[in-house]
């Protein structure tokens, strides 16, 4: 089997090549460029571990967790594990972020007339992070700005 090898500063991680490119081809045909150029690399390759030293896969990566494959070597703890061992945290806002709306009916005060703002803006970030079971984060990612 041909094992896909992400590596940062907290963690090593490893999947089957062929987990890698269908979440890959699933992005291409969404139009990701990154994606694109990434399997077509990849599928250059005629190596059994092939090594990737790109921030875009760490993407790939969050979402090959979420579905329970690949495997984590944690350079703080020097333990591998099973990426169902390892725990998603959401950080910031959230994995998800949100926008607040304020256009519900209500009286404008003087505060509300001087700024007559229908809707308040908000600006949130939020993202998710992995962390492994003796609670060393391994992967964390920005998901989400509104």
């Amino acid at each position: 089997m041909r094992i896909v090898v992400y590596e940062n500063d907290e963690a090593s991680f490893m999947f089957s090549l062929s987990d890698v490119m269908n979440q890959l081809q699933e992005r291409s045909e969404k139009g990701v460029q990154e994606a694109t150029e990434l399997k077509n690399a990849l599928s250059l390759s005629a190596a059994q571990v092939i090594t990737v030293d790109c921030d875009y896969l760490g993407f790939v990566i969050l979402n090959l967790l979420k579905e329970g494959k690949g495997s984590v070597h944690c350079k703080v703890c020097g333990k591998a594990y099973l990426s169902s061992e390892l725990r998603s945290v959401p950080i910031g806002s959230g994995r998800k972020t949100i926008t607040i709306d304020n256009t519900g009916e209500c009286k404008k005060g003087i505060i509300k007339r001087l700024f007559d703002r229908e809707k308040r803006m908000t600006t949130m970030m939020g993202g998710e992070k992995y962390i492994c079971p003796n609670g060393h984060g391994v992967l964390w990612a920005m998901t989400g700005i509104e």
